[in-house]
Parts: structure tokens; sequence; C-alpha cells
């Protein structure tokens, strides 16, 4: 009776505050339907004739885990989690398509030291799935001198059945390459970049 008395008072809280919460754990897979290269023309400037080393992407946001949500149904709460390692899998994507844009990554000796603070990294569902990925990116020399400093974002807006981890992988992976792409039509830093 006493274990009946206490499932009884758990819904009757659930009822009461009209919430909870569902989480699906995904894994990070990459599924962009945007080529970085389709999405406009890309200007390397200098860049084309330096050679780059990746610093390891820092993720700054404060729930490591937690990727996503779905607010389509009042007081009920989805979250999207993964067990990856979002730092690592950033890094390597960054990397990936810094090469595929013709820049030459090293690993030591480089010309330039791209850093970057992952601020935000998450897909918010409702009636579409809507993803923002936004970096703090730091440029250095090899010596030390910073010569650039700035906030980068990108974001991606997309159809999809409810719930779907492919939905959200896409619109996450988009909007990770409308990020990198805002990099270089950012004036700013291609500008400090061509002053080396």
């Amino acid at each position: 009776m006493k274990k009946i008395g206490i499932i009884a008072s758990f819904v009757v809280l659930l009822v009461l505050t009209n919430s909870f919460a569902l989480k699906k754990v995904i894994p990070l897979n990459w599924k962009p339907s945007d080529d970085i290269t389709s999405l406009g023309t890309i200007t390397l400037g200098k860049l084309s004739s330096l050679k780059v080393m990746v610093k390891n992407i820092v993720d700054e946001r404060s729930i490591k885990t937690e990727i996503g949500k779905n607010i389509e149904e009042e007081g009920i709460e989805k979250y999207y989690v993964t067990n990856d390692n979002v730092s690592t899998w950033a890094t390597d994507k960054l990397t990936s398509l810094l090469k595929q844009i013709g820049i030459a990554i090293v690993k030591e000796n480089p010309d330039i030291i791209i850093e970057a603070k992952l601020i935000r990294f998450y897909v918010t569902e409702s009636s579409t799935y809507k993803g923002e990925v936004s970096f703090n990116f730091t440029v250095s020399t090899k010596d030390g001198q910073n010569i650039w400093n700035g906030i980068i974002s990108g974001k991606s807006n997309r159809w999809g059945r409810s719930f779907k981890a492919e939905n959200y992988q896409e619109c996450i992976s988009n909007a990770f390459v409308q990020a990198v792409f805002n990099l270089f039509k950012e004036e700013s830093f291609i500008s400090a970049i061509n002053k080396l």
C-alpha cells in the first residue's frame, strides 16, 4: 500500500506541474545537406599560402551533453543529449572544412594558429528544426601575437518528422558548415590575415 501511495503521489505531482522531461540520446553523426563550397564564393586571400594550426576547440557550454530540445508539446520537455565528446567532434569537423576549401593544416611550425571556444551548439525543434552553432575565434601568429578575435555564428532551419535523430544531425551539421563559411565572409578576419 505504501508503494502504491508513493506512485499515486508522483502521478499527482506530474498532473499538478503539468510537466515532465524525456531525453533522446543520439550520436553526433556528420550529415550536412549543405556543402560549404555551394554556399557562395570563399576568398582565402593570404590564407591560401599560409600554414595553419587548429587548436582543440574548448567547449564553454554549461551543459556539455545537452544539444537540443523539442518544444512542440506544452508541458512536455524533450531533450536531445549525446554521449559523444562535442569538443573533439567540432575540432575534427572544423579542420576537415578548412582543408576542403584549400587551407594547409599542419600540426607543427604554423604561420598562424586558430583557437576557438564553442559557445552555442543547439537545435530547438518546434514547427521546424532550428539549429545554431557559435564560436569565439582567436587567431594568433606563431610567436603568440593575437591578430584577430571575433564571435561567428551559423544557423540552419529545416523541416522534418518530429523528434528524429537524423533531422537533428542534418540541422546541426548545416549550422556548423554555415558558421565556418561565415568566418570567411567576415571582412575583419580576412583583412587581419592579409596584413601579415
